[in-house]
């Protein structure tokens, strides 16, 4: 008698591959994706063939090409880290959701340090008290103590440094949320940030018994979007681009579920999400109903006779990056953010999840444009359905000079602190 499986019950796991038409060693080394079920339609090319013949059937066709197949699949965002603030050193770890998102945008930057906190630290210039300023990058987001919430943490990011030592004080690119404690630990982070690259990915999708076992290689991330509202959790919609696919029957069945990361705190009270118009000295919240990040990479098929399935990797020919969100229409909608929704470039945007280091989420956009402003029924109120872009920036000075670091002057970047 047949065995039947569980859809629930399964495991999906991911790795980076050396090279295209190689799929990774899915033994060992690979990241589990703490996902909802997957989806993948199991694509192979049909070639029609219209000979003639003997009566009105449909010659079968010749099977081709298994490539252009679509996985899909939706995570609960996480950090890295439960052990808090006191049972954190060095640099955090690359956990799955940041290297799906690397993958995403196309490269990250862990900034690897913890060290103490300068006197005289303000929202806007933060002091580092051993007067290095070594292993920070101009760009990327540190996470600071605050002095209005004992034991709460704020992000902010790196826009210059001073290089006068002891203290190094680090300009920020916006005003941190509070102010700054006068002591304690600075926290680098994981910076994900927009650029060329495009990485080829194994994903293993292994399930109950020993049929579900499928192998989806040279696979590239076609998208992820990003979407949160007030009360709610931070999820992530993935959509993947798949260059060739097997199922090996004979594949071992389901092994021990093991993720361990914690996930973001859900939108609600200290911990809940913000969303800001920013400028050098001033933060206006937007009394947001919901917000959405879409990221979208176009791909072109570079083929060629001798490669598996006859593709010989996907080539990114463009990415791009949006900004939604619905705004209930209030008189807290001030003329000056009024104007930001509407013109042709506004300031910067910058959003933050969570107050405790291991557990903490940014987006900051420092050259955001305006695409589009909608007036809309939402749920009985009047509101706004807003779009924004992502422009093109310039305003970082590089610390590690002469070699500028590689976040600075990006024109999107996630930060998981």
């Amino acid at each position: 008698m047949a065995t039947y499986a569980s859809s629930k019950i399964a495991q999906l796991q991911m790795k980076e591959q050396s090279a295209w038409n190689t799929p990774a060693d899915m033994t060992s080394g690979t990241k589990i994706l703490q996902c909802e079920i997957p989806s993948f339609d199991f694509p192979t090319e049909l070639l029609e063939v219209d000979s003639i013949r003997s009566g009105f059937f449909s010659p079968a066709p010749i099977a081709g090409a298994r490539s252009g197949g679509t996985l899909t699949f939706k995570m609960r965002a996480h950090g890295w880290s439960s052990a808090g603030a006191s049972g954190i050193s060095g640099a955090p770890t690359e956990h799955a959701d940041a290297m799906l998102l690397k993958y995403a945008l196309g490269a990250s930057l862990i900034d690897n340090y913890t060290t103490e906190l300068g006197s005289g630290s303000t929202t806007t210039n933060v002091k580092v008290g051993d007067g290095s300023s070594a292993g920070m990058s101009a760009g990327a987001g540190i996470i600071v103590p605050s002095s209005a919430s004992a034991g709460e943490y704020n992000l902010g990011v790196i826009k210059s440094a001073d290089g006068t030592p002891d203290p190094e004080e680090l300009t920020m690119a916006y005003p941190i949320q509070e102010a700054v404690s006068s002591s304690g630990t600075i926290f680098g982070t994981n910076t994900v940030y927009l650029s060329t690259a495009c990485t080829p990915l194994t994903f293993l999708w292994q399930g109950q018994n020993t049929g579900q076992y499928y192998t989806l290689s040279d696979c590239v991330i076609e998208s992820a979007t990003i979407a949160t509202a007030p009360a709610g959790h931070l999820e992530i919609d993935y959509s993947v681009k798949v260059g060739n696919w097997s199922q090996t029957p004979a594949g071992a069945g389901t092994v021990a579920y093991d993720v361990t990361d914690p996930y973001l705190p859900v939108a609600i009270g200290r911990s809940g999400g913000s969303l800001c118009t920013t400028t050098g000295s001033a933060n206006t919240e937007l009394p947001i109903g919901d917000l959405s990040i879409t990221i979208t990479n176009t791909l072109i098929e570079a083929r060629q006779f001798s490669a598996s399935e006859g593709i010989a990797q996907y080539i990114l020919s463009d990415r791009n990056v949006s900004l939604s969100m619905s705004i209930p229409s209030t008189d807290a909608l001030t003329a000056s953010a009024w104007a930001d929704l509407v013109g042709t470039t506004g300031d910067a945007l910058r959003y933050e999840l969570g107050n405790t280091p291991g557990k903490m989420f940014g987006i900051y956009i420092p050259a955001p444009f305006y695409k589009s402003v909608t007036a809309e029924d939402q749920g009985g109120l009047h509101g706004l359905s807003v779009e924004f872009g992502v422009g093109n920036y310039s305003g970082d000075t590089a610390i590690q000079s002469p070699t500028a670091e590689a976040t600075a002057n990006t024109d999107f970047r996630i930060f998981f602190g």
